[in-house]
């Protein structure tokens, strides 16, 4: 067990000096990779590291950048860290190759250096399986790292969708409202304007409202208006009920206009009518001499 653990070291030990490029040896590199991974899964499941990476993401972009643009910066970014991923598997499943590599070299020294053959060949086995065993680890963990990585950036454009949605709907309303009130302030304007040409018309015509009224002649006074018709004289008879006698009081009736100003129209040709008798009756009469009346001293 001892010599398999001091064939192994002595493996490792060899990877490292045959191959001078990379920085860190196999095993270092695996950590690496399993660090890696650990960290896009934590960070894919992140809802603070998605918003976070959303709100770099609007930065980043230009002012009135549309959406594609954004989704693309979006793609760019997961194509070059599952790039850097893919890197990273490579360097890591490099190291596992160079274990089995070198424990074939070890294998060829201990046969020149007269080890015996059960010994190394156990050892090589073993060697050998635990190359395949971290080559197939890192696979793993690269497919499930470039899975991880796919599931943040799909949360990330998700939330960026969400915010420029957002943002547009806002833009929306502010627009809405700005219309609204440009529309308040253009019928304010109108209304003013229609107030401001109603006076301008009402003041000129006040003029030559003035002018056609100096103009028109003042109208004549209505005629007054007719007396009322005198009372009939009262009946100079007693009621034939209570009979004639004096100091009783006598009743009069109130007869119709129309007969008042008949009983006015009779007096009047009445009175013509006695005044023609009496005329003829004065003429008819013989008139006396002039000499037959006493000249008056």
């Amino acid at each position: 067990m001892a010599y398999l653990c001091f064939f192994l070291a002595l493996a490792f030990a060899t990877v490292a000096a045959a191959d001078a490029a990379p920085p860190a040896s196999p095993a270092e590199v695996f950590g690496t990779l399993q660090k890696v991974v650990d960290y896009m899964k934590t960070r894919a499941k992140n809802k603070t590291a998605i918003d976070a990476q959303v709100q770099k993401f609007l930065h980043q972009a230009d002012a009135g950048a549309k959406e594609t643009d954004i989704l693309h910066m979006v793609q760019a970014t997961q194509h070059a860290q599952k790039k850097a991923l893919r890197a990273l598997r490579s360097d890591a499943k490099k190291g596992a190759r160079l274990v089995k590599s070198a424990a074939r070299q070890v294998e060829q020294a201990a046969k020149r250096s007269g080890v015996p053959e059960k010994m190394y060949e156990k050892a090589y086995q073993v060697a050998e399986h635990q190359s395949e065993k971290m080559e197939d680890k890192v696979e793993d963990l690269a497919d499930q790292g470039e899975d991880h990585v796919e599931a943040f950036f799909e949360s990330v454009e998700e939330g960026i969708e969400k915010a420029i949605q957002k943002a547009q709907e806002k833009a929306e309303k502010k627009q809405e409202a700005q219309e609204e009130a440009d529309e308040k302030a253009q019928e304010k304007a109108e209304e003013k304007q229609e107030k401001a040409e109603e006076k301008q018309e009402a003041q000129q015509k006040e003029p030559e409202k003035k002018k056609k009224d100096s103009a028109t002649p003042a109208p004549s006074p209505s005629p007054p208006p007719a007396p009322p018709p005198a009372p009939s004289p009262p009946s100079p008879k007693g009621d034939d009920s209570t009979g004639a006698g004096a100091g009783k009081t006598q009743t009069l009736v109130a007869l119709p206009a129309w007969s008042t100003h008949a009983f006015t129209w009779l007096a009047c040709v009445a009175g013509a009518f006695a005044t023609v008798v009496a005329v003829r009756v004065h003429l008819r009469r013989p008139q006396p001499a002039i000499n037959s009346y006493p000249m008056l001293g």
